[in-house]
């Protein structure tokens, strides 16, 4: 089983929405909700092994 690595924590979908633009350098960077987690995207589509999660009351940015 691997270990979720934490990237960047937020109170807010527009909070980590920021920091995530900001980590890939990145203003095309958007979600897609799945069911239970966010899909991560930019402008070449799916950004791979990497999603949003809600836990408690934070969203979490890490990696799969």
């Amino acid at each position: 089983m691997a270990v979720k690595k934490l990237i960047a924590s937020s109170g807010s979908l527009e909070g980590i929405l920021k920091m995530i633009k900001k980590f890939y350098y990145s203003p095309s960077i958007c979600f897609v909700f799945n069911g239970t987690t966010w899909a991560v995207y930019n402008s070449k589509g799916v950004i791979d092994g990497v999603h949003v999660v809600k836990k408690h009351s934070r969203y979490r940015f890490e990696n799969k």
